[in-house]
């Protein structure tokens, strides 16, 4: 089963409609009237609001959520691409929550289902690349498959490879050293000095992070052109669940 430190849940992604649910606040003390939903096709952002008009804070899905649709089309996202999802709470005062990074949610390409897929694949592309520091919020019991990290610049890069503690994330920012206690950091790879325009990381052995570590890929030294980062990660074990 997926685990995620997001309040949003996947009811369903086929078809070019994501069904988003997550559970309505029901204090009535008016710290919550509205919600406010953002999307990203980089896990880094920026951060565009889904829509103008706030969601309300009501029932749309059973008896405890709030339910808001995404039409894949409207935003200009494609069938085959992941895109990221934050939540934020609007006062009766009209007082706004800050989005929080560490409860990003993924919404991979359109018709996932971890009970139909084995392999999934996450991206990260910038046409004006810098630094990377890319952790994967989504975790499953599953393993690390290859990591492809091609640019069109070949300055000397660095690329550093780990598993994190699921929440160990306190601001996942780059150039924030330590917000990660080195001695939780499992190191799987760490490459220095590299000039060459693709790096490729294929493993021999099975490196699972088990439902309880995040996938973290870091990169130093990246100096303008382009860059694209692919992350395949595989899943070991088959479990149901609209939870994607």
């Amino acid at each position: 089963m997926t685990v995620s430190l997001s309040p949003i849940q996947i009811r369903s992604n086929a078809k070019g409609i994501v069904s988003l649910i997550w559970e309505r606040n029901k204090t009535g003390d008016g710290s919550v009237k509205s919600w406010k939903l953002y999307w990203s096709p980089r896990l880094a952002g920026p951060y565009t609001a889904v829509q103008t008009a706030p969601i309300a804070n009501a029932v749309g899905y059973g008896s405890r959520y709030v339910q808001h649709d995404i039409i894949r089309e409207d935003l200009g996202i494609l069938s085959n691409a992941n895109f990221y999802v934050r939540l934020t709470s609007v006062s009766a005062a009209g007082v706004e929550t800050p989005q929080d990074v560490t409860k990003t949610r993924v919404v991979y390409e359109d018709g996932m289902d971890l009970t139909t897929r084995f392999m999934y694949y996450e991206t990260d592309y910038q046409a004006a690349a810098t630094d990377l520091d890319f952790i994967s919020p989504d975790v499953f019991d599953g393993a690390i498959d290859k990591i492809i990290i091609t640019r069109s610049n070949a300055s000397a890069m660095k690329v550093q490879v780990s598993l994190v503690p699921i929440g160990s994330i306190a601001n996942a920012t780059v150039g924030n050293a330590g917000y990660i206690d080195p001695k939780t950091e499992i190191l799987i790879d760490v490459e220095s000095g590299i000039t060459l325009e693709t790096y490729y990381l294929r493993l021999d052995q099975t490196v699972p992070d088990m439902g309880l570590r995040q996938v973290r890929i870091k990169t130093t030294g990246v100096a303008g052109g382009s860059m694209h980062m692919l992350l395949g990660r595989r899943r070991l074990y088959s479990y149901t669940s609209a939870d994607i």
